[in-house]
């Protein structure tokens, strides 16, 4: 079953977006009491590390007094998702805000995400799921009539004989794709990019990290093959976990030449 946490996220993201000071006396308020916010949040998963899959529309209201003048308006970012994480569309409505605004809201975002993101991978467990919706819950029983009742069973039974057959015949495919892995979906590499990103700003702090990544989307952007980038960000962050140790080749650095130069990213020439 699908696992959800868009009302906790949503909360999280309006705790952020709530109480912007935009400018001297203007204010953002809640998106979730005085706006809207929609979409969803869900839990995506890969070779058991846990990530958040997430796209959502939301409109900030903002008031205040401008110029000795009283006034309000809304921001609205209608695509909030990991894909557009790098640049978020924002459209105001309202008086113009001063420059600097529409920074803040962003960047309160782009926090938010990062939160999450961190969150879901460290303790997935002490984050509340979303309740079952109605069509992810039996019906009560109570409001099953016994027609209903008995044209379920028949309908069940049929279904489970018509399953036992299907058991019974081999499909030409069953064996062919065994073993192999699911391929990556578009926001599991933008996930996973995010992720390689910060951990080379992390071991790589100020200017070397900043050229590591930029040698990672050059990297990237050779292959226009999703799954290629996928397999590339995995070996990436498998070699930024578990670097290796001294005495391996290119390890040492007490090698001649080796003093000085970066590792390269595995699979590069």
């Amino acid at each position: 079953m699908e696992r959800t946490i868009t009302g906790w996220a949503s909360e999280q993201l309006d705790a952020k977006l709530a109480g912007l000071t935009l400018c001297p006396g203007v204010q953002t308020s809640s998106p979730l009491d005085n706006g809207f916010m929609s979409g969803e949040v869900t839990i995506g998963e890969r070779k058991g590390k846990s990530y958040p899959i997430y796209s959502l529309e939301v409109e900030i209201p903002w008031s205040g007094s401008m110029d000795g003048q009283e006034c309000s308006g809304t921001i609205h970012l209608p695509d909030i998702s990991m894909e557009m994480l790098e640049d978020l569309e924002l459209e105001l409505s309202g008086p113009a805000l001063p420059e600097g605004a529409e920074e803040l809201v962003l960047s309160a975002v782009r926090e938010w995400a990062s939160e999450l993101r961190k969150a879901v991978g460290a303790d997935l467990e002490s984050i509340p799921l979303d309740p079952p919706t109605e069509s992810q819950t039996p019906r009560a029983a109570a409001l099953i009539s016994d027609e209903e009742a008995m044209s379920a069973t028949g309908a069940a039974a049929r279904d489970e004989a018509e399953d036992d057959d299907v058991e019974d015949v081999p499909h030409p495919d069953d064996q062919e794709g065994e073993g192999e892995e699911e391929p990556f979906a578009e926001d599991e590499v933008a996930q996973m990019l995010q992720e390689v990103k910060d951990a080379l700003l992390e071991a790589y702090p100020g200017e070397e990290g900043e050229q590591q990544v930029q040698e990672l989307e050059e990297e990237l952007g050779k292959t226009q093959d999703l799954q290629e980038q996928g397999r590339m960000l995995m070996d990436v962050m498998d070699y930024l976990q578990n670097p290796p140790e001294e005495g391996e080749e290119g390890a040492d650095p007490g090698e001649e030449g080796a003093e000085g130069d970066d590792p390269p990213y595995p699979g590069e020439e």
